[in-house]
């Protein structure tokens, strides 16, 4: 898997334009890391570019990829409290009962980050058993 610099992922990311996009993906795999272990994918759900992660997942982006604490896209939308991001996520195959290396699910972080009546814990608490850590 090809290391990428985390601002040459923010700079895709962040233009905005699916042809630089799919150009990355075609030269480092859909996949890519950057330094932090964090994917394309990833970083586009970090900086809450919502048609940027419709599109990295239309293209084929792993939805349940970890980075080196485990923590996936799902949770950080449920970090950034983004509910909406979290819906597609989940309608994309991601694991709401994942766990991070500390044995954290998107709903815990949820709670942790946001309020307990949020949308984000509301939406993490219909569509999974994942409701606390163990």
């Amino acid at each position: 898997m090809q290391n990428l610099s985390r601002s040459a992922i923010d700079s895709v990311i962040l233009s905005g334009d699916y042809q630089l996009i799919d150009r990355y993906l075609n030269l480092y795999g859909l996949d890519c890391i950057d330094h932090e272990g964090r994917t394309l994918l990833m970083n586009a759900v970090f900086e809450e570019k919502f048609e940027v992660v419709r599109h990295l997942l239309s293209q084929g982006c792993d939805v349940n990829c970890a980075d080196p604490h485990g923590l996936t896209a799902l949770h950080l939308a449920a970090i950034n409290g983004d509910a909406d991001m979290a819906e597609l996520l989940i309608y994309n195959g991601a694991h709401v009962d994942a766990k991070d290396d500390s044995g954290n699910t998107p709903l815990w972080r949820a709670a942790m980050n946001n309020e307990l009546g949020s949308d984000i814990v509301k939406v993490l608490m219909a569509f999974g058993p994942g409701t606390c850590n163990e």
